[in-house]
């Protein structure tokens, strides 16, 4: 009998072994031991244990009824913000349409790759401030969007302002409050 699964929600499954293919798989089942193939590409440093049970959200059901799930992850959870380790900042020109003249521009892309406590990396869209091919940070603070084969999306949660313009801006905002109070 088919288990009978919802798209979004989130079921146990018992890591039941390991298996070579033509890739290495970790094996699940579920509560009626259907089993099913996850990467281990994908999934190595998530910590299953053999014989235990994991959590995991059911993304897709395609209408063959081959089930695609997500394995929660044992220490990030999505929607929680973290602070991650700053790698780099990538820079890289792309190609942009010119609305109304069908005629292209080069355009900078700037990404900052973050790490993990595995030592993943991740991309995260730097703010304006953050748009330099010399920036450097200890710490880049960001919020799990989504997870999808043990890949973070993530959103950049450091202040829209610069820290530095915002105190100049400040200083200036009560220099110029002084000058119209006298």
């Amino acid at each position: 009998m088919k288990s009978k699964f919802i798209e979004g929600e989130i079921y146990e499954f018992k890591y039941v072994k390991k298996v070579f293919l033509e890739e290495e798989y970790f094996i699940f089942e579920d509560l009626n031991k259907e089993r099913y193939l996850l990467s281990v590409y994908f999934y190595n440093n998530y910590g299953f244990v053999l014989g235990e049970n994991i959590s995991a959200k059911i993304l897709r059901i395609d209408c063959s009824g081959k089930i695609f799930f997500e394995p929660e992850h044992a220490h990030y959870k999505v929607g929680s913000v973290y602070e991650f380790d700053f790698n780099r900042i990538e820079v890289s020109k792309i190609d942009k349409l010119i609305e109304n003249t069908g005629k292209f521009k080069k355009e900078k892309l700037y990404v900052i790759i973050v790490t993990d406590i595995f030592g993943e990396e991740h991309v995260v869209t730097p703010h304006k401030w953050q748009q330099k091919k010399n920036f450097k940070t200890d710490k880049i603070k960001c919020r799990i969007d989504k997870i999808m084969k043990g890949n973070f999306f993530l959103s950049n949660m450091e202040p829209i302002q610069s820290p530095n313009n915002f105190f100049l801006n400040a200083s200036k905002h009560k220099l110029l409050t002084l000058l119209v109070k006298l």
